[in-house]
């Protein structure tokens, strides 16, 4: 069975392996821990779509797919998605794809303090093109610049309070008033957002 493979690290020193195949309307999706002697597939899901609107960033950068073969037959899903859907008859487009990444990826994390290394990283100025945020050691942050309203950040305050647990960024303008989403990494002064229309990642640059 030939799949499309990714592999991606991350800054805890783990990996994950991402596979995918297109099945008629729907892409199949595997998203191993990477370990070739020890395999577990962490996810397993059929999602609406073609692999041909599946990109890395915002920027449109292809993935760089690896044809493999692979019979997952052996290799229970810890978490089946797919099975779930056909239980519930709900289906997802390709776009949820980019949750099921970040969430492999926080599963895979030896080191369970990653909310202390991202409060330790996070602190400073990160654009990308027109956009500015900016967190400061106090736990508060002031957002600047014009957005497509599709965008990750679409919604963020301008300026209020963060708060980081596990690998959620929650944003705070007053007690009523909020937005949050994970943070999927933060490797080499580069800050990795769940992406947007078929994108795994919306990546923000430190200055």
């Amino acid at each position: 069975m030939t799949w499309n493979k990714y592999r991606m690290f991350h800054s805890q020193k783990d990996l994950i392996d991402l596979y995918c195949r297109q099945t008629d309307d729907k892409v199949e999706i595997c998203i191993t821990n990477g370990n070739d002697k020890k395999l577990k597939v962490l996810i397993h899901d059929f999602l609406i779509g073609n692999m041909s609107d599946l990109f890395l960033d915002q920027y449109s950068n292809n993935i760089e797919w690896e044809l493999t073969n692979i019979d997952f037959k052996n290799y229970p899903a810890e978490f089946d998605m797919a099975a779930a859907r056909q239980r519930h008859g709900h289906m997802d487009s390709l776009d949820f794809l980019k949750y099921h990444v970040a969430n492999s990826i926080n599963s895979t994390y030896s080191n369970r303090r990653f909310s202390k290394y991202l409060k330790k990283n996070i602190v400073g100025k990160w654009v990308e093109k027109e956009l500015t945020l900016e967190f400061y050691p106090d736990d508060t942050y002031i957002f600047e610049g014009k957005w497509k309203p599709s965008t990750t950040l679409s919604g963020v305050p301008e300026k209020g309070k963060y708060q980081l647990v596990g690998n959620m960024l929650l944003f705070w303008e007053n007690e009523n008033s909020g937005l949050r989403t994970q943070i999927v990494d933060i490797v080499n002064n580069r800050m990795y957002l769940p992406g947007f229309s078929g994108q795994l990642f919306f990546t923000m640059t430190k200055k």
